[in-house]
């Protein structure tokens, strides 16, 4: 009873002070952004082995490049939004800079091939271009997360968000999952070179994603939240501020954060075994690449149908967010083992439905996460007394990049020790025992021993539940109160 009442007295005090165009800011920014990881990242070494004609290890190390710098860049674009403002305004240009001009860069790097005779000796302008897109990347993500953690404060507005940003974000990804392999095939149809077909694709794509980043800016600028903000700001400059050392001190001896980084981490591995070496498993493993339209499309739906429908059933059940976290990841693991026997090569459609139930469960623990993150900026404030919820929440940003650089890592590394020949297999090579290999593993075997790892980790050591929660709100609260006094 005490938590229910704990919840509705916050969730009184949260509809106050926010709009409800200020609900949209965060899920719309998703949603652009899923436009850019459902081609960009799924694609990118792709396009690196069969357009530039790349060596598969140099293109594992531009792939990586952009996780590199943004593993820099996140925590810097953390501290830097926290701290930052504009003349007249908080947010909303980082939309416009970040969202759109990442959506120009995009555009360039697919587009160079058509105007070079030798792709292959483009990757220098192509190593710049991707480090400048995981800079606009980094800013604007940081801006969106800044927004979430100021806005969802309890844990049911905090599963809210964290659902409706990935059914954006998945929706997308369903949209552009289905529609870039047709276009792809469609326009090389049409113009009878791969090379004009994906600067074509990549322009439509990017060019919707960089409009939609526009909106997002205009919802932005008039939202309750930016307005409270801008009137509290002369406020917030006289505040006193933690000491760097002290800040530091809350990451590094924060053990829910640590745990939230490590269970991100764990689960973007798998995951972008999944999305990112998904070209390479339909193309090189079950060899047929048009099929990756129809995985791509039943992966992120139901992904989306477990954010949606099955967080607030498991929350329901287990009336508990780490609770559910957990279970969603036990879930999958089981999922795993049936996997081990029902994906081969001769078993496309199986594969497909096994890898997207395993979807619907990581759509639970995925929304999940974010909660885990926010726990432990509450977790840092009451123990030791820091407000860089920024910083903190840059853990996130660069959890995913630390899982998306590992999982490129493996993957490459996985492939060169199997054989995999760029040169050889685009001319006609039959595909090496040792690929095929690498690639059932990636999607069988990894995926159920991190699915455990996480399980128990989790289970073990991340300090807090939701009654927890509410109860280091109110001391918070109480605390304030008397430092108002």
């Amino acid at each position: 009873m005490r938590e229910n009442e704990g919840t509705a007295v916050v969730n009184d005090e949260l509809e106050e002070k926010t709009g409800k165009r200020d609900l949209l800011i965060y899920p719309l920014g998703e949603l652009a952004g899923g436009i850019y990881k459902a081609y960009f990242s799924t694609y990118i070494s792709l396009l690196m082995t069969s357009v530039y004609m790349f060596p598969v290890t140099l293109a594992g190390i531009l792939e990586s490049l952009q996780s590199i710098i943004q593993w820099v860049a996140a925590p810097i674009f953390g501290v830097f939004v926290d701290h930052f403002t504009f003349k007249k305004s908080k947010f909303w240009p980082w939309y416009v800079i970040g969202g759109a001009g990442a959506g120009l860069a995009y555009i360039l790097i697919f587009s160079i091939p058509v105007l070079s005779s030798n792709p292959a000796r483009l990757a220098v302008p192509v190593a710049c271009l991707i480090a400048l897109a995981a800079i606009l990347v980094a800013s604007v993500e940081q801006a969106g997360l800044n927004i979430y953690v100021r806005l969802a404060k309890t844990p049911k507005y905090r599963a809210y968000m964290s659902s409706a940003s990935k059914f954006s974000r998945d929706g997308m990804k369903v949209v552009v999952g289905f529609a870039f392999p047709l276009m792809l095939a469609a326009f090389t149809n049409i113009f009878g070179e791969e090379v004009k077909s994906w600067a074509l694709t990549a322009l439509i794509l990017a060019g919707t994603a960089m409009i939609v980043y526009i909106i997002n800016a205009i919802v932005a600028k008039g939202s309750q939240l930016e307005k409270n903000v801008m009137a509290n700001h002369s406020t917030a400059k006289k505040a006193k501020k933690a000491s760097l050392s002290a800040t530091l001190k809350s990451i590094f001896t924060n053990p829910a954060l640590l745990v939230a980084f490590v269970a991100m981490v764990g689960s973007k591995i798998f995951f972008f075994f999944h999305i990112v070496g998904g070209s390479y498993f339909w193309k090189y493993y079950i060899g047929n690449f048009t099929m990756m339209s129809a995985f791509s499309t039943s992966f992120s739906i139901c992904a989306i149908i477990g954010a949606v429908a099955g967080v607030p059933l498991f929350l329901k059940i287990l009336k508990d967010t780490k609770r559910s976290f957990v279970m969603a990841f036990v879930v999958q693991a089981v999922v795993y083992v049936f996997s081990l026997f029902i994906i081969n090569q001769n078993a496309a459609v199986m594969s497909i439905v096994i890898l997207s139930i395993a979807s619907f469960f990581n759509g639970i623990s995925d929304s999940l996460i974010l909660s885990l993150f926010a726990g432990a900026t509450d977790y840092a404030k009451w123990k030791h007394g820091t407000s860089e919820d920024g910083l903190t929440m840059a853990c996130f940003s660069l959890s995913v990049r630390v899982g998306l650089f590992l999982s490129i890592a493996f993957r490459t590394a996985l492939l060169v020790a199997g054989g995999f020949d760029s040169a050889a297999l685009a001319g006609g090579a039959a595909v090496p025992e040792g690929v095929v290999t690498a690639l059932y593993r990636m999607n069988t075997v990894y995926p159920l021993i991190i699915c455990v790892a996480i399980s128990l980790i989790v289970t073990f050591f991340y300090p807090i539940n939701d009654k927890k929660l509410i109860d280091i709100r109110e001391e918070l609260k109480a605390r304030d109160s008397v430092q108002g006094a």
